[in-house]
C-alpha cells in the first residue's frame, strides 16, 4: 500500500512536469490566449511562441555567452547534473528532462480569472503541437496517480470536445483538462472550460481579455521601438485580485473599505513585456502602471516629476551603475500626512510622530526646515572598491538642495547634536563627516570576504553625498575638481542617453539610469574565481548536492578568461515617465557589435 505522503509526492512530481510543459504555445488556427480568456482576467503571463522565444534568447548577449565554444563544456556539465538530478523523479513524471524540454511548441499562458464566487480560477494553456504524444504521456501519469488515490474521474463533452475533470481536486474546485488541435488547456472551473471551447472558432459573442481597456492600454505601451511584438507579456489587476480573494474573509473585507480612501481604486492594472534580440537592442523590458487621473492618496504620493537628468559633475566616469530621479517631496509629505491621519482617525497624528521621532532627535524641524531645502533630485552612483569582496559594490547617494549654505548650516546642527558619532575631516576645500562605527570582532575568513564599511557624508556643490565608503567619496570629490572626468563626458553614456531619448518620444523623464553590465559581470567573475570563494564553495559542496554539482563542474571546466564573456556585453539604460496614464518604465540593453 502506498502512503499518503508517497501519493502526494507522485502527484506533485507530475505537476512539476505540467508547469514545465506550461511554458509552451498556441497555434495560429485558434484564437490566442487574450481572445480565449474572459475580460475579467486578474493575472496573466504569456509566451507568444516558445520556439521563437528560444531562438531570440540564443541571439541575446547571455545566449551567446552560453553558446560560446569556451563556455560550452561548463554549460553542458551543469545541464548533465540537472538531468541526473531530474532522473530521480523521471518515473513519477513519466518523462525525462530532455523530453520535457522538447514539449513547448507555440504559445503558452498561465492566468487567474475572476470567479462568480469563491477564489480565482486557474487557467493553463499550452501547445504541444507534434509533441502531443509526450503531453498525453505526462497527463496519463497524472490520471494514474489521481486514480490510485481513489479520485473520481468524470468525463463531459461540450461542442465536440471531451473534458476530463476531477471534482474537488483543487480545494472545492475541480481540475478540468481538455485538448484540441495539439493544444492542452487546464482550468479549475468547468463552466469556464466550456466558454473557452465556445470561443475557439472565434465566432462567440463574448467579451475577452483582449477587450479589457486596461489590458489593451498596457499592451499598447509595451512594444519595441520599431513596433516589435514581445516574446513575453504579462498583466495583473491587483485590486481585482484583492477583491476576489477577500470574499468570505472578514479581515480582508475590512481592508477593502480602505481601497477608495487610499486611492488604490485608481490603479487599473499593471503589466509589461520582454522583447529580445531586436534589430537595434539586445533586449527591451516594459513596465506600465496604469493609474486613473486625477491621482489621489497613495498613487499621488508617488510624486515622480520630470526634470534634468544630465549626470552631475561629481559622478565618476567609471561608475558601474548610475540612476537619477526627480521627486516632489512636499507632495509626498502632504499625502502621507493625510493618509496616516485618516488611518489613525486623528488629525495631526503624523505631524506629532515626525516631531517625536525625527525633528526632536535631530534638532532640526523636519517639515519646516529640512523638506523645504530639498530640491527634489536624488542620484545613486555605484562603484567597485577593490580588492574584490562580497560587498565591494559601493553606492554613493547624492541629494540636491535648493540652498547649499542653508543645507550646510542644517547639517552642522545635526552633526553638533551627535559629537560622539561624527568626526569632521577636511579633504581639499571640502568638509567630510565620517561616521564612527563600533568595531566588532570578525573571523579572519570573513575579513577576507567582507569589506569594512566606512560611512561618511559631505557637501559637494549643491549636493549632500552619503556613502559607506570613504574611498568612493574621495573619488567623487576628485571628479568634481577635474573637468572632463564626469560620466556626462563618457561616450558610452552618451550613446545610451541618445537611445533613452528615442524611448520617451519627446517627453521629459522622471527617472534615468545607466549601467555597465560588463563591469557588474567582472565583479561577479572576480568574486567567483577568488580563492576564498572557491574554498567556501568546496566546503558547501560537502553537504549539499546543488553546490556539489556546481563545484564539480567548475573543477572539471573552469571559467574561461573574462574577455570571453566581456566581448558580448554592451551598456544598458532605463527610463521612467510619469504622465496622464500612469507610470511607464523601460529598460534596455544595447547590442555589442
Amino acid at each position: 500500500m502506498v502512503s499518503y505522503r508517497e501519493h502526494f509526492w507522485r502527484v506533485g512530481s507530475v505537476w512539476v512536469g505540467l508547469v514545465a510543459l506550461g511554458l509552451a504555445s498556441v497555434r495560429a488556427e485558434r484564437p490566442t490566449a487574450p481572445h480565449l480568456l474572459p475580460e475579467k482576467t486578474l493575472a496573466y503571463v504569456r509566451v507568444a511562441s516558445f520556439p521563437e522565444a528560444v531562438e531570440a534568447f540564443r541571439n541575446t548577449s547571455l545566449g551567446k555567452i552560453l553558446q560560446d565554444e569556451q563556455m560550452r563544456p561548463l554549460v553542458a556539465r551543469l545541464y548533465q547534473s540537472a538531468s541526473e538530478a531530474f532522473d530521480q523523479i523521471k518515473d513519477r513524471v513519466g518523462l525525462s528532462l530532455d523530453e520535457l524540454l522538447q514539449l513547448p511548441q507555440g504559445e503558452a499562458c498561465l492566468a487567474l480569472v475572476e470567479a462568480p464566487q469563491g477564489p480565482p480560477v486557474l487557467v493553463v494553456i499550452f501547445d504541444a503541437g507534434e509533441k502531443m504524444p509526450l503531453a498525453e504521456k505526462l497527463l496519463g501519469r497524472l490520471y494514474e496517480e489521481l486514480g490510485a488515490q481513489g479520485r473520481a474521474i468524470q468525463i463531459d463533452e461540450h461542442a465536440g470536445t471531451r473534458i476530463t475533470h476531477f471534482p474537488g481536486l483543487l480545494g472545492n474546485a475541480p481540475l478540468c483538462i481538455w485538448d484540441r488541435d495539439g493544444t492542452v488547456v487546464l482550468t479549475s472551473n468547468l463552466e469556464l472550460a466550456k466558454q473557452m471551447i465556445d470561443l475557439w472558432p472565434g465566432t462567440a459573442d463574448v467579451r475577452t481579455l483582449a477587450d479589457n481597456p486596461a489590458f489593451a492600454a498596457i499592451m499598447k505601451q509595451s512594444v519595441g521601438t520599431q513596433e516589435e511584438r514581445p516574446q513575453l507579456s504579462w498583466f495583473v489587476d491587483p485590486i481585482g485580485i484583492f477583491r476576489n480573494v477577500a470574499r468570505g474573509n472578514f479581515t480582508l473585507q475590512a481592508g477593502l473599505t480602505l481601497v477608495t480612501p487610499l486611492g488604490l481604486d485608481g490603479v487599473e492594472g499593471i503589466g509589461g513585456s520582454w522583447i529580445m534580440a531586436t534589430e537595434e537592442f539586445d533586449s527591451i523590458s516594459h513596465l506600465h502602471i496604469l493609474v486613473r487621473s486625477p491621482r489621489r492618496a497613495i498613487p499621488k504620493m508617488i510624486a515622480l516629476v520630470a526634470g534634468d537628468n544630465e549626470p552631475e559633475s561629481w559622478v565618476p566616469k567609471d561608475v558601474v551603475t548610475y540612476m537619477t530621479l526627480h521627486w516632489d517631496f512636499q507632495t509626498t509629505l502632504s499625502e502621507l500626512t493625510s493618509i496616516y491621519d485618516l488611518i489613525r482617525l486623528e488629525e495631526g497624528a503624523f505631524a506629532r510622530l515626525l516631531e517625536e521621532r525625527v525633528s526632536t532627535p535631530l534638532g532640526v524641524d523636519f517639515q519646516k526646515e529640512l523638506v523645504p531645502v530639498l530640491e527634489g533630485r536624488v542620484t545613486f552612483a555605484t562603484l567597485i572598491e577593490r580588492p574584490i569582496r562580497l560587498n565591494s559594490q559601493v553606492t554613493v547617494v547624492g541629494i540636491k538642495v535648493k540652498d547649499a549654505a542653508k543645507a550646510e548650516s542644517l547639517l552642522a546642527r545635526i552633526v553638533a547634536k551627535f559629537p560622539e558619532v561624527f568626526e569632521k575631516q577636511a579633504y581639499g576645500t571640502a568638509t567630510v563627516y565620517r561616521i564612527r562605527v563600533p568595531e566588532r570582532p570578525r573571523p579572519e575568513a570573513d575579513g577576507q570576504m567582507i569589506r569594512t564599511p566606512e560611512p561618511a557624508l559631505a557637501m559637494v556643490g549643491d549636493y549632500v553625498l552619503l556613502t559607506d565608503s570613504i574611498k568612493a567619496l574621495q573619488q567623487c570629490l576628485a571628479t568634481q575638481r577635474t573637468p572632463g572626468q564626469s560620466l556626462a563626458d563618457d561616450l558610452e553614456y552618451k550613446l545610451v542617453a541618445s537611445r533613452i531619448a528615442r524611448h520617451v518620444g519627446g517627453r521629459t523623464p522622471a527617472l534615468v539610469a545607466f549601467a555597465r553590465p560588463e563591469e557588474s559581470m567582472r565583479f561577479l567573475y572576480e568574486l567567483a574565481t577568488a580563492e576564498t570563494s572557491r574554498r567556501r564553495l568546496s566546503q558547501a559542496a560537502e553537504n549539499n548536492g546543488f553546490f556539489r554539482a556546481i563545484d564539480s563542474a567548475l573543477q572539471e571546466h573552469p571559467l574561461p578568461p573574462f574577455e570571453v564573456i566581456a566581448k558580448y556585453l554592451a551598456p544598458s539604460g532605463s527610463v521612467m515617465v510619469s504622465d496622464e496614464t500612469g507610470f511607464h518604465y523601460v529598460a534596455f540593453a544595447l547590442k555589442r557589435e
